[in-house]
């Protein structure tokens, strides 16, 4: 059987992917996390459909790939099987209920029933565990973790007829049926039994005993009996003395309580007064509604107080505000203009350095204006030279006219002539142009005096004006402080206006009179405690006198209570009785009655609770007797049962023992083959011989060390890898000696070294001579 291609819809993070495959070896190399391992799951789906269904979690595969991006979950997959070519279409929902299967004939493309949704069971024999543990080898499974019955049977090629699976369904039920007989297990029906049977002995002993044991009982209950009636008489005697000492407590303990009453009235009332004294008030009202508007007038003084302090001027602001009434009497005015003047000084001096750019710029005019005049006197040779040209070409040319001289005298005559016309042109016009650049020059220069001499004029004003101010207020001029001079008039300016609007204030709500007024009636309230009380702080005093009216009115208090309690008990008592001698005391008190009283009560309880567990034990005594016969009957029974139940256990485990005998000697006809298959792919992978392990006749392999086997589980994780991948591979040949199956390959080399690894590549060429390889791997 091969695998044509694969069409996955959308299982796991896999989504609308198709996968084609050859015969031989196909190796897809692929990162991690791309979804090799998913498309090995998706292969083994479309074969066998879901393990584990019944999970909640992640164990449920039907839960591990449910499609990440949602939509059809499933695909198709093409496959060659006894020489036609299927194609099997699975979709998958929540619960296998939900699930669809399909399988067609591809080269007619209608339904076929050649197989069924156990597809892979009947294309393989074997069930998915089984395929998991031969065909499909996925990443760090390789290892051997045993063979199943399926495997077994495939290897053994065993008929149906012949069913491993029997064996092993038998072999299970007998286990269990030992188990539930076992004599030694508490869960076990023997050992229940004999539980059972140790109980119904240790009865019947004890119900040989039950008749003398009943005669005892009720020998004991008619003693409880007398005792209990003896208690009673004891009872009523002491309940006629407990009247006449309850009679005699009752008045000794209400003489005593009138005695306290009085005693207590006498210690209050000495209290009432001495606090009265303290208090040592001499007016009519009551002192505590006194007080308590002596506490309301202190709070209306001290808080006319706080306000007549928040307008009063202090020593110092008064000496302050006098001070500046005589150096500043016009502070609105005075301010502004220190104000203004300190702004007009910053912007003089800020604009100092315009003026002193002014006065550059007028510098460099005056000397542009010496360096035209020095020019004009450098164009002044330019008149004589044309002068003297001029003769000399008139020279000439008189020679040339009077003296009939050659031509060449008159052109001789010419040049000179034009040469000073020239130099005549240019002495005007170069004169004329310095001319008129000497007035505008002229101009920018006066204006540019006549600007600096006002700013001048308009800073040495401003400067007076400040010195005038300062004097004014009595500040020397100094020109480095001045700006910090004219803030402080400033300032002082506005603490002039603030003083003068407090005094104002204060002379507009003066509350002098008032604050007189309360401080006489507080004084006249102190006065009826014979108190003359500091006006500083009143407060302090009313505090004193607060605590003594507290002591008072609590001593008061309890002396009014004291004086109601008292008459309350004289109304409802004889009092000339109480004051009575009493009789002579009781022979026994009433604490000693209650002490005999609880004596009995705790006897009498005991004799009922005696008396209530013999009746009880007595009626099962009797019931017991009545079943001992019952008991050993049922004895007889359960010890029959124990021995038929042993003799079941010994048929079993005979029968068990015949069968494990029967199923060694079934697989050791394949031992042979499979040591051979062994050897075979260990060699191609390591290139040493497997003599040194070893195969029992269950499939099991161990290793040789020393002279003594070890199992293979105790073998680095490497060469567990490898053993177990050798293993499966034998196993694959013995179980399909004819058309071979697909091997998918999940990297079952991620955990051999790197020569062992090189080897395992060489397997992969070597097995791919047989079999269709499936290998997926991340190297």
């Amino acid at each position: 059987m091969k695998i044509i291609s694969c069409k996955i819809a959308n299982f796991g993070k896999l989504h609308d992917r198709t996968f084609s495959f050859t015969d031989g070896l196909n190796r897809m190399t692929e990162g991690n996390g791309w979804g090799k391992s998913t498309l090995a799951a998706f292969i083994k789906a479309m074969l066998y459909g879901f393990d584990n269904d019944g999970k909640r979690d992640l164990s449920s595969e039907r839960k591990r790939y449910d499609p990440w991006q949602g939509g059809t979950y499933g695909g198709s997959m093409n496959f060659e099987a006894g020489g036609k070519r299927y194609l099997v279409t699975r979709t998958f929902g929540q619960k296998p209920s939900a699930d669809t299967f399909e399988l067609r004939d591809l080269d007619t493309n209608l339904l076929s029933s050649d197989f069924g949704e156990d597809i892979g069971k009947e294309l393989f024999r074997i069930d998915s565990e089984s395929f998991a543990k031969t065909v499909l080898i996925r990443q760090n499974e390789s290892a051997i973790s045993g063979t199943t019955d399926d495997i077994n049977a495939k290897i053994g090629n065993i008929s149906d007829s012949m069913d491993l699976n029997r064996y092993a369904d038998i072999e299970s039920k007998i286990k269990d049926e030992l188990n539930s007989l076992s004599e030694g297990k508490k869960t076990g029906k023997i050992y229940k039994l004999k539980e059972r049977a140790s109980e119904v002995e240790a009865l019947i002993r004890s119900d040989s005993m039950a008749e003398e044991t009943a005669k005892s009982i009720t020998l004991r209950i008619e003693d409880t009996r007398g005792e209990l009636e003896r208690s009673k008489k004891e009872d009523h005697s002491l309940n006629e003395l407990r009247e006449r000492a309850v009679s005699y407590e009752k008045r000794k303990s209400e003489r005593d309580s009138y005695d306290l009453l009085k005693k207590e009235h006498s210690e209050k009332k000495a209290a009432f007064l001495k606090a009265k004294e303290a208090l040592n008030y001499k007016g009519s009202e009551d002192p505590g509604e006194v007080i308590a508007r002596l506490m309301n007038l202190i709070t209306d003084l001290s808080e006319l107080k706080r306000i007549q302090a928040g307008f009063e001027l202090s020593e110092e602001e008064k000496a302050k505000l006098s001070d500046y009434q005589r150096r500043i009497p016009s502070y609105a005015e005075t301010g502004m203009k220190a104000d203004r003047m300190k702004a007009g000084l910053i912007a003089s001096k800020a604009a100092a350095g315009e003026f002193r750019a002014k006065e550059e710029a007028l510098r460099q005019l005056e000397y542009e204006y010496e360096d035209l005049h020095i020019s004009r006197k450098k164009v002044s040779w330019l008149l004589p030279v044309s002068l003297l040209l001029f003769t000399a070409g008139a020279g000439l040319a008189v020679i040339y006219l009077f003296l009939d001289q050659d031509i060449l005298f008159l052109m001789a005559g010419l040049i000179p002539g034009i040469a000073g016309w020239v130099l005549l042109v240019l002495f005007i016009l170069k004169g004329r142009g310095l001319r008129r650049h000497g007035a505008i020059l002229r101009s920018r220069i006066e204006r540019a005096g006549e600007e600096l001499s006002r700013l001048e004029e308009k800073d040495a004003a401003l400067k007076n004006e400040v010195k005038s101010l300062l004097n004014s207020a009595g500040i020397l001029y100094n020109e480095e402080t001045v700006l910090s001079d004219l803030k402080r008039l400033y300032d002082e300016c506005l603490d002039h206006a603030r003083l003068s609007d407090k005094y104002e204030r204060f002379r507009k709500y003066d509350r002098s009179d008032e604050l007189d007024r309360l401080s006489a009636q507080i004084n006249a309230l102190f006065n009826d405690f014979g108190i003359t009380a500091d006006e500083a702080d009143p407060g302090a005093y009313l505090n004193a006198l607060s605590l003594k009216d507290s002591a008072y009115e609590s001593d008061r208090g309890l002396y009014e209570d004291v004086c109601s309690r008292l008459s309350e008990f004289e109304r409802s008592h004889d009092v000339r009785a109480l004051t009575e001698t009493l009789p002579e005391e009781s022979e026994i008190t009433i604490t000693d009655i209650r002490e005999k009283q609880a004596e009995i009560d705790r006897r009498t309880e005991a004799l009922e609770e005696a008396l209530r567990t013999d009746r009880e034990n007595l009626n099962a005594l009797r019931d017991r007797i009545a079943g001992l016969d019952e008991n050993r009957e049922l004895l007889a029974s359960i010890r029959g049962e124990i021995e038929e139940k042993r003799t079941r256990v010994s048929l079993l485990s005979d029968t068990l023992s015949f069968l494990t005998k029967a199923r060694e000697s079934l697989t050791a006809r394949y031992i042979g083959p499979l040591k051979r298959g062994f050897s075979e792919y260990y060699g191609v992978i390591t290139g040493q011989d497997a003599d040194r392990y070893m195969m029992d006749a269950n499939t099991v392999l161990t290793v040789n060390e020393a002279g003594i086997q070890h199992s293979v589980a105790l073998l680095s994780s490497g060469y567990r890898d490898l053993v177990g991948l050798s293993m499966r591979l034998s196993f694959s040949d013995a179980m399909y000696p004819g058309e071979k199956p697909m091997l998918i390959l999940d990297d079952p080399f991620v955990n051999l070294d790197s020569v062992n690894y090189e080897g395992g590549l060489r397997l992969l060429d070597y097995v791919a001579g047989k079999y269709q390889v499936l290998y997926f791997t991340c190297r």
